[in-house]
């Protein structure tokens, strides 16, 4: 019988035997299949990713947009994240180089605007991943030149300022920012044979930027901030920035240009020498406020009845929002409800967080009721007598025995670190004026006092008291109740630490081992 062997069989049951045409039909529409699939997840994919960056960028542009809020850390912050989260989804896509350009904008904005060492890092390490990962990419030449400006303006140091400037002439001799490169270069004095050597390089080059646009997007108004789009970046604090259709670089913003801000005075002794801590070099990371009083110690009381530990506790809680916005800093409070704590508890409590600055809040109160102001303690003997019975006043829960008196006076002598106590008194003393006397012309300065407080004894950190008004006077009481007084109050005492942190930061050297 002349039958093929893959005819049915005579049983009637049909051969599970497939042909090897029909295996390999099947196989083949299975790959595509998967491949299809492949691409569908890869289409989704990219169109998440570049929706989290538009998005971040949208966020971004409105930030740069408004000055007003360029102090404020949280939308910059949020504009990190955002970034980043693209990254996460495609760290190596046509948006990665965009990103990282932008994270490094982010942080040397909060850099100029807080001068926190972290954020200075992270700028360079942003910058210095673009060049890295992206050698080729369109937003290289900016990076280095960013990483030239953030060195001179920033930082000050002429000599890194001038190896990644001149790292850009060499690197990139073709970009449009070798003018402003040539010119930062001349400005930091090389030798006339390299001053010569670079002018030719910039040929006859304008010495402003040369736009560089790719479709028929409008050129945008030199005095506003560059946006760049397609292959590049929108801008912050100065080069391009990428959005979606268009690229185009244009003139960057004031901090991108190179104009020299003023650098605030660090903090110094009497002798005009740099004060111990900076000397050593060191900064602001976590922060205690304490509310004074709390639980069974009401703390002063006024004639209508409002308690001095309700009152601190909501200036604290208000203050710890507000330092944390601007600070980037942890921040602790030694109590956040209505309870009792004693003051060797407050200060230990600051010293087992290895705390660096430790800023108690008290309301004050006088038998005289036309007494009113601010004023701000930090831990010494008396300064005048007013001093010495408000400090009376404070210690009275204490229950120190009279045996306790030498260990006292050597917590004054060893562990006040009068010098940094005494300048983040006043920066918050002045800090706190200023903002009353916005909103509150007849605020009253009461200056910056010393005072033996026992909270502040003890304290392995820079400690001040801030009395905030007194409940005892008419017109300050009824102010201290008032939501918006207490909400300026912590204002300007974030201020003050603010202040306290970049004197402290203005002569901190940020590493350049990643050069």
């Amino acid at each position: 019988m002349n039958e093929s062997r893959y005819s049915a069989p005579t049983t009637g049951v049909q051969n599970p035997i497939v042909s090897p045409r029909l295996r390999f039909r099947s196989i083949r529409m299975a790959l595509l299949q998967c491949l299809m699939l492949t691409l569908i997840a890869a289409t989704t994919m990219a169109g998440s990713a570049e929706q989290l960056y538009q998005q971040a960028l949208d966020h971004y542009r409105v930030l740069d947009k408004q000055p007003q809020r360029h102090r404020d850390r949280a939308p910059w912050v949020r504009c990190i994240e955002g970034f980043q989260q693209v990254l996460q989804h495609d760290p190596a896509g046509e948006l990665a180089p965009k990103c990282l350009f932008l994270i490094a904008q982010s942080y040397h904005h909060l850099y100029h605007s807080h001068m926190m060492v972290r954020d200075g890092e992270a700028a360079i390490k942003h910058y210095r991943a673009l060049l890295e990962e992206f050698p080729n990419h369109s937003l290289a030449d900016d990076a280095l030149y960013m990483l030239g400006i953030f060195y001179l303006d920033e930082l000050h140091d002429r000599t890194a300022a001038q190896t990644e400037l001149q790292n850009l002439v060499q690197q990139f001799p073709n970009s449009e920012l070798i003018p402003r490169a040539t010119e930062k270069l001349v400005q930091l004095e090389p030798s006339r044979d390299s001053r010569q050597s670079l002018r030719r390089q910039a040929g006859k080059k304008s010495m402003t930027a040369v736009r560089k646009t790719v479709g028929d997007a409008p050129p945008a108004a030199p005095t506003t901030t560059p946006v760049v789009e397609g292959k590049t970046v929108a801008p912050i604090v100065s080069a391009p920035l990428p959005t979606t259709k268009t690229t185009e670089k244009t003139a960057l913003t004031p901090l991108a240009t190179g104009k020299r801000r003023s650098k605030p005075a660090p903090a110094q002794t009497k002798g005009g020498v740099p004060t111990l801590a900076q000397q050593l070099g060191l900064g602001i990371g976590r922060i205690v406020l304490d509310p004074g009083h709390g639980g069974k110690d009401t703390g002063a009381i006024s004639p209508s009845g409002l308690r001095e530990k309700d009152i601190v506790l909501n200036i604290a809680k208000m203050l710890k929002t507000t330092l944390e916005r601007e600070t980037g800093c942890q921040v602790l409070l030694t109590r956040s409800t209505d309870r009792y704590l004693t003051l060797a508890e407050r200060t230990a409590f600051a010293n087992a967080k290895k705390a660096d600055v430790f800023v108690s809040v008290h309301a004050n109160a006088s038998e005289n009721r036309s007494l009113g102001g601010v004023e701000t303690y930090f831990l010494n003997l008396a300064s005048d007598p007013q001093a010495a019975r408000e400090a009376a006043l404070e210690n009275a829960s204490a229950h120190k025995r009279m045996s306790d008196l030498q260990s006292i006076l050597k917590d004054l002598v060893l562990k006040s670190k009068t010098n940094e106590s005494s300048r983040l008194a006043h920066d918050v003393q002045n800090r706190i004026v200023t903002r009353l006397r916005e909103r509150y012309k007849d605020t009253r300065d009461l200056g910056v006092k010393q005072a033996p407080f026992l909270v502040l004894v003890g304290a392995e950190m820079p400690a001040i008291l801030v009395e905030t008004a007194f409940l005892s006077n008419e017109q300050e009481e009824v102010r201290l109740a008032d939501t918006d007084f207490q909400n300026t109050l912590s204002r300007g005492i974030a201020a003050g630490v603010t202040s306290y942190i970049q004197h402290l930061s203005a002569e901190r050297p940020i590493s350049t081992a990643s050069r």
